[in-house]
């Protein structure tokens, strides 16, 4: 892979380690070796789990429902 992007062997370590960060050239390229476009690099494949987004919905029902009585008391306050 190194050869294929025209960097040292310790370079492409270092980016697979987080040590440093690539070019726009050297993305370029590893974009086009595995024939993807450049932002295509940034995008998550992960998908949450069923327990992730039954998570998630709980948190917003949650929240839905704390705005709601939150309302409810603004209104009972400036109403009467």
């Amino acid at each position: 892979m190194a050869q294929k992007l025209d960097i040292s062997t310790n370079f492409l370590a270092d980016i697979e380690t987080c040590k440093s960060w690539v070019s726009s050239s050297t993305l370029s390229k590893l974009a086009t070796i595995f024939e993807i476009e450049v932002y295509e690099l940034f995008k998550s494949k992960k998908t949450p789990d069923d327990e992730t987004k039954e998570t998630i919905k709980n948190i917003v029902n949650d929240i839905s429902v704390t705005i709601e009585h939150s309302l409810r008391q603004i209104t009972i306050k400036y109403l009467n």
